[in-house]
């Protein structure tokens, strides 16, 4: 019996998502109501996947002074957390584009998902946002973390090789005197 009035509340959360994402600024502006749901759906840690993929790609333009606002930053953020959770197949796939997200928030949730999803496979794309690295400190610790978390060799084998690049280039540049580099002269 308590499944089934499970279900049928999660079936009217579900419903009560897609009648939010029509005219989105209009019936829920701002996104407090889809978030709410989203968070609802989480806790009753819901299994089906295709509300938190709408979710984690829903994009919301509200007007503000000078520019639109993208009000669905905690939408998409929530979307894919929930997606690592359930253990959605193309995870890696939506999560690297969402580690290029133009917020730090969804940044740091695509990480956090790939670290949730627990599978070695993941590491590509936090692998790559490592390498290219980010304006925002949080985000590089979120993939460090992920990393560290689903492939903890692989962390440590790069960071010997960060390391000894480093103490290679300690070594060159204590080969010159100071004021004296590469031979060049005053």
């Amino acid at each position: 019996m308590r499944e089934h009035r499970i279900d049928g509340v999660s079936r009217e959360m579900k419903d009560a998502f897609q009648r939010f994402l029509r005219d989105p600024v209009k019936s829920d502006p701002v996104c407090h109501a889809k978030l709410a749901v989203l968070e609802a759906l989480d806790a009753l840690e819901e299994l089906e996947e295709a509300t938190f993929l709408v979710a984690a790609r829903h994009e919301q333009l509200e007007p503000a002074w000078g520019k639109p606002v993208d009000t669905a930053i905690g939408v998409r953020a929530r979307g894919v957390l929930a997606l690592g959770r359930i253990g959605y197949a193309d995870l890696p796939l939506l999560a690297g584009e969402l580690l290029g997200d133009p917020t730090v928030p969804v940044r740091q949730a695509a990480a956090d998902a790939l670290a949730n999803f627990g599978q070695r496979t993941a590491a590509g794309p936090l692998v790559l946002k490592v390498r290219l690295g980010d304006d925002e400190p949080l985000v590089t610790l979120s993939c460090l973390s992920a990393l560290l978390a689903i492939a903890p060799s692989g962390v440590s084998q790069r960071r010997g090789r960060c390391s000894s690049a480093r103490t290679r280039a300690r070594e060159r540049s204590r080969r010159w005197p100071s004021g004296n580099r590469r031979g060049k002269t005053h």
